[in-house]
């Protein structure tokens, strides 16, 4: 399975190096235009004052770009590569979510399937030795390997030895439900037959679950749990210092908190909750929780949190402050500190949206606009971008990659620049105005006579 940085570079680059051989078979060299454009057919342009080229085929389809920092090339809507120029922050798409993978100097990731699939390799500083492996088939396959420790393989439930999993520094399982160990660096927790029997060890564990008739745990001495009939009786402790919270469960008729700063009392295990706690100096009542909810401030009485599912709901904690009415209808999220301020609001979840984030000194704010599937906006005073249609960049306008991948493909009208002269482009670049420039369909011009000689 190991494979040499080396030969991992090499094979990375004869994928780019293809690319541009396909995108600039038929492009004219710089020495001969600055733009040479066909459309829809072909569209090339070149700035050699700022180092950009770029070239486009079929509209959307097939595009390559390239300035200082990076060179870009996609294939819509199947790839799209970006690499580096200087160091390694190179990434490629494929379906995009189906698979991303990122290059950086010392780690390289892909992902496939929603996360379902994972592969990370770690190399060194310079790229040329690999230091660690390590593969995630979810839920199945588990492959790590690092110099220190050698190969680690694991195919659940038949045999299982994986770190750093669902919270667990280790779990191991054989034959699951019939052995399964979870570990944490002063405890573990050993079940056979799972989860009807267990006992707990380690350098600070003791304790052992006969489920669901008994069972006791205790962990240094910092937590404390048991129980007798689960569900029907169930306690816990958790301590620090000299302070110690005691929880107990008598379901379904009655439950309570009990500590040095929080109470607690529930009835009818969520008809009737009542909680004060008085280091956040709150007091909150529910009936029936979570549906109706009502919360105060101890110490003013001033409301902190109101809410009647599923018509509405509204929270202020400090400088944050949220309302929500007959969700998913309408959704505010608010933040003022004094120095910064944020706002968005979320129209049935994902088809509206407007975000809003200000500088209070210097009174400059940013935004985020999108109504699906009229139009997305992003911009500044002094920069702004978008267009229309908006099909999935109108739902997730933050995410580069579609925004880059896919939103080309429907977006008729686009602008992208300087508040005062953007460039624009209408029926995919058949038209556009930059500079106070407008370039139709068809056009060519000449390199200017210095680049020619050069």
């Amino acid at each position: 399975m190991r494979r040499s940085a080396g030969k991992a570079s090499w094979c990375d680059g004869l994928v780019l190096t293809s690319w541009v051989v396909l995108l600039l078979a038929a492009a004219p060299s710089a020495a001969f235009a600055r733009q040479l454009k066909l459309w829809p057919l072909f569209d090339y342009t070149s700035d050699p004052t700022t180092g950009t080229t770029s070239v486009r085929i079929l509209g959307p389809l097939a595009e390559y770009q390239s300035d200082p920092q990076y060179t870009r090339m996609a294939l819509r809507p199947l790839i799209s590569i970006r690499q580096a120029r200087v160091g390694h922050d190179d990434e490629v798409r494929v379906l995009y979510p189906f698979m991303t993978s990122h290059w950086g100097p010392e780690e390289q990731t892909t992902r496939a399937l929603g996360g379902l699939f994972t592969y990370r390799t770690s190399t060194t500083s310079d790229g040329k030795t690999l230091t660690g492996q390590h593969l995630r088939v979810l839920p199945l396959y588990f492959y790590d390997w690092d110099g220190e420790h050698g190969a680690r393989a694991s195919l659940l439930p038949i045999y299982g030895n994986v770190e750093n999993l669902a919270g667990y520094e280790r779990v191991q399982m054989v034959l699951f439900p019939g052995y399964l160990r979870v570990a944490q660096p002063r405890y573990d927790r050993q079940f056979f037959l799972f989860p009807f029997y267990s006992r707990v060890g380690g350098a600070g564990g003791s304790g052992y679950d006969v489920w669901p008739i008994y069972g006791r745990t205790a962990i240094d001495d910092t937590y404390r749990a048991g129980f007798v009939g689960w569900p029907f009786y169930v306690w816990d402790e958790h301590s620090r210092g000299d302070e110690t919270e005691r929880r107990v469960i008598s379901f379904p008729l009655y439950a309570s908190v009990d500590g040095p700063h929080r109470e607690s009392r529930a009835y009818g295990t969520l008809l009737y909750v009542h909680t004060v706690d008085t280091a956040a100096d709150r007091e909150s009542f529910a009936f029936p929780w979570p549906l109706w909810e009502y919360e105060r401030a101890r110490s003013t009485g001033a409301i902190l949190a109101v809410r009647v599912l599923p018509f509405y709901e509204a929270t202020h904690d400090g400088p944050r402050a949220t309302r929500t009415i007959a969700w998913p209808l309408y959704r505010e999220q608010r933040f003022d500190d004094g120095s910064h301020a944020y706002r968005r609001t979320d129209g049935l979840i994902l088809l509206a949206h407007d975000e809003r984030e200000t500088d209070l000194a210097t009174g400059k704010t940013a935004h985020v606009r999108a109504l699906f599937p009229g139009v997305v906006d992003e911009g500044d005073p002094s920069w702004d971008r978008g267009g229309s249609p908006a099909l999935a960049d109108a739902m997730l306008p933050h995410d580069a990659a579609v925004r880059e991948m896919y939103a080309p493909l429907w977006r008729l009208y686009g602008w992208s620049g300087p508040v005062e002269s953007p460039r624009t482009s209408f029926l995919w670049g058949a038209v556009t105005r930059e500079r106070g420039v407008t370039k139709y369909p068809w056009r060519w011009d000449a390199p200017d006579t210095a680049a020619i000689q050069e």
